[in-house]
């Protein structure tokens, strides 16, 4: 366990170690681990999927896929929360504070706990439930998530396996819902879509 935690510190420190070696970087990910800019610009592509595809049968696919992404998204959110009772693992910059400055170049020092990342867990949710019914999309979605969960770590916020314990929350929860979870409650997703259309939301 030791090993795991100093492989899991040495990675941390390599990757947040390039803030300040190249400018056009740091910019990047200072848009890529922003608290907005990730998360809105994949709220608009759900938006986009849920009026897209000119064939009734085209559109109701990528309803339904929206509909498990938000499903996803809010069970993970609070899978995330119900760990952090358990486990309050400190920030990277809190257990070593001379990450601090590095934080402050990209970011804002959070002081939730560091374990699972929550970040990771939505974007992953939703990219991987987008991505069981539209691969293109879906891999779109997934770069975005893999850019900003990359930031959280270069900005020194989340330890990379943070990062990984946030991605298989958000894409196990992802599974869940397609595989277990809509199946059961159905036919309730079908009345949504339906009333959706009814008045003219779908």
């Amino acid at each position: 366990m030791h090993q795991i935690a100093a492989a899991d510190e040495r990675v941390l420190l390599w990757i947040s170690g390039l803030v300040g070696k190249f400018a056009p970087l740091d910019y990047i990910m200072r848009l890529a681990v922003n608290d907005y800019f990730i998360p809105v610009s994949i709220s608009l592509i759900l938006l986009g999927l849920w009026f897209w595809g000119k064939k009734m049968d085209e559109r109701e696919s990528y309803q339904r896929a929206v509909l498990i992404a938000a499903a996803s998204l809010g069970i993970s959110d609070g899978m995330v929360k119900i760990c952090n009772l358990f486990y309050d693992r400190p920030r990277p910059f809190m257990s070593m504070p001379e990450l601090l400055p590095t934080v402050e170049k990209i970011f804002y020092p959070p002081h939730d706990p560091s374990f699972p990342s929550n970040a990771a867990a939505i974007v992953f949710a939703v990219a991987a439930a987008i991505w069981f019914y539209r691969h293109k999309i879906g891999a779109f979605l997934c770069f975005l998530a893999l850019l900003m969960s990359f930031a959280r770590v270069y900005a020194a916020v989340h330890y990379p396996l943070d990062i990984i314990g946030g991605a298989a929350i958000g894409i196990l929860t992802s599974l869940f819902c397609m595989k277990i979870l809509f199946p059961f409650v159905e036919p309730l997703p079908t009345l949504i879509l339906k009333l959706a259309r009814k008045f003219c939301l779908a």
